[in-house]
């Protein structure tokens, strides 16, 4: 559990101030010791506000390399 906790901690850091989070877990014991983090994002403004946000989340993850954002 704790490592689920640092995942939605390293995105409230990444994140819009504004931005509403929904956190929500469950346990799979077949998944042994990893953890999967699901994240679904609406409200984007235009192109070059989430270019900008990329290049943000590019350094942020350098603070935490466990934390990936890579679109599915």
């Amino acid at each position: 559990l704790f490592e689920i906790s640092a995942a939605a901690n390293s995105i409230q850091e990444i994140v819009d101030e504004n931005a509403k989070i929904i956190f929500g877990s469950t346990t799979d014991d077949s998944m042994e010791d990893r953890v999967e983090v699901t994240i679904i994002a609406t409200g984007f403004e235009d192109k070059d506000t989430v270019a900008k946000k990329s290049t943000e989340e590019a350094q942020a993850s350098k603070k935490n390399p466990y934390l990936s954002l890579k679109k599915v």
